[in-house]
This record gives structure tokens, C-alpha cells and sequence, in this order.
């Protein structure tokens, strides 16, 4: 069934893969962006009419991956924006896309432990990176704040919420190639579509692990299985 879907940070990698996907099913999209066409800031700009009718939010814009602690804040009051603008508009869901650097997966990989449902949260802090003034840290901080203040607004005011943590979607569907551990984090476009599909229908809450089924099966993907009803089909091994 078609729903009103108001997505956030459209312009970004994981919203123009999703945009069209969604439109082909006949949603009907509420886009808001610094870099579209109309930008909307959602720091700056007043928000709250754009969420009139809208059933489900994906939240995608951050501020991502090498930034400092003032972009990272940015994140969270960004977030908090967003699932003020839902509560007041009565939104029935919120679809929080978190990453898998809530976990020192780099560590975790070397190490040879596996990430499941249980595993802890951590900030993503790979050793030879480093403290830096911009660093992998403060993005990986942000997202495990914002994830706690999703299911806040679940537990507060009742909104069905999911935190995706995503693995990593490359630029051309295809694993990066930087780092040991890069085979096994990728998320295909093909998977990361089939999981948004889903997502917009969730009831409840949930946090997620989502990556492609890939060969290492460092991601336990059975608890994603278990909430979605949906098992990752590719595999980054094809491009070794």
C-alpha cells in the first residue's frame, strides 16, 4: 500500500539509490535537502508544515564519516529536529538510517569476533587513525546518541522506530577496497532497497544489523531476518 514518506538528505548516496525505487511503488515523497533543488536546512529552517500527512520519515542527512564535534552535534540536534517535527505531526514511524560504525567493527574484525544483536555499542575507533580533530569518532558517537534518542520517541510518545544500522553502500555497488575488513561490511544497493521496503512498514521498535550476506559472515544477519522477513542475497565475494 502507497504511503506519504517524507525522507530526509534525498541528494546523499542512500536516498537518490532509494528515491526511485520508492517512486516506481507509487509512494508518494516529501524530499527535503540543503543540495536540492528547493533546500531545506533542517537546522536553520522551520520544518514542522512538511510533515502534514506523512505516515513514515526516513532520516538520512548527517554529516558523515570525517568530521569534528560541532558537525557530530549538528547530527543530534538535526535528529532531535526531525523526531519533533514526526511527534507533532502524529507520524506513525520513523525509519533512522544508524551504520555499523556503532561498533569497533575494525577492531572487532581484526580480532576475528563477530557483530550480532548483542554485541555492544561502541564508537568505531580504529587504532592508526588516531584522535583527530575531524575523525570517524564523532560520527560513530552521533549515531549511537541518535539511535538512543529514537527510541526515546518510541518509548516517550509511542512512534514505531528502527534503527538500520547500514553497512557500508558503495558508490558502484561494489565493496570498497581500502581496508581488510571492507569485503565484509558491503551492503548492496539491491539488499539496502529490499530492507527500506521493509522498514517502511515496521511496527515496534528495533536496532539492526544490515549488511549483504557475505562470505566472512562477520554480521550475524539472523536477527534482521527475524524483524524484517528479509535475508541479504548478495555477496561481496564476486568482486574478489
Amino acid at each position: 500500500m502507497s504511503q506519504k514518506i517524507l525522507i530526509t538528505g534525498s541528494e546523499g548516496l542512500v536516498g537518490k539509490i532509494l528515491v526511485p525505487e520508492l517512486k516506481k511503488d507509487g509512494h508518494e515523497l516529501i524530499l527535503l535537502d540543503k543540495k536540492s533543488e528547493n533546500p531545506i536546512d533542517l537546522l536553520k529552517d522551520d520544518i514542522l508544515n512538511y510533515f502534514n500527512g506523512v505516515e513514515t520519515v526516513i532520516h538520512l542527512a548527517v554529516n558523515g564519516f570525517w568530521i569534528n564535534h560541532e558537525q557530530a552535534q549538528e547530527n543530534i540536534d538535526m535528529t532531535e529536529n526531525v523526531l519533533e517535527g514526526a511527534k507533532n505531526s502524529d507520524v506513525d514511524r520513523i525509519v533512522y538510517t544508524s551504520s555499523i560504525n556503532v561498533y569497533d567493527y575494525s577492531t572487532l574484525y581484526l580480532d576475528g569476533k563477530k557483530i550480532n544483536e548483542y554485541t555492544p555499542l561502541s564508537p568505531h575507533a580504529k587504532s592508526n587513525w588516531g584522535e583527530k580533530n575531524e575523525s570517524v569518532v564523532h560520527y560513530s558517537k552521533s549515531k549511537i546518541i541518535c539511535e538512543a534518542l529514537v527510541q526515546h520517541y518510541n518509548d516517550k510518545y509511542g512512534i514505531s522506530a528502527i534503527n538500520l544500522r547500514l553497512g557500508a553502500v558503495g558508490p558502484n555497488n561494489e565493496p570498497y577496497k581500502n581496508e581488510p575488513d571492507d569485503y565484509a561490511i558491503w551492503l548492496s544497493r539491491e539488499d539496502l532497497i529490499q530492507i527500506m521496503k521493509r522498514a517502511i512498514n515496521f511496527k515496534g521498535f528495533e536496532s539492526v544489523i544490515c549488511t549483504s550476506n557475505n562470505s566472512e559472515k562477520f554480521v550475524d544477519l539472523s536477527h534482521l531476518e527475524k524483524v524484517l522477513g528479509y535475508r541479504p542475497k548478495s555477496n561481496s565475494e564476486f568482486f574478489r
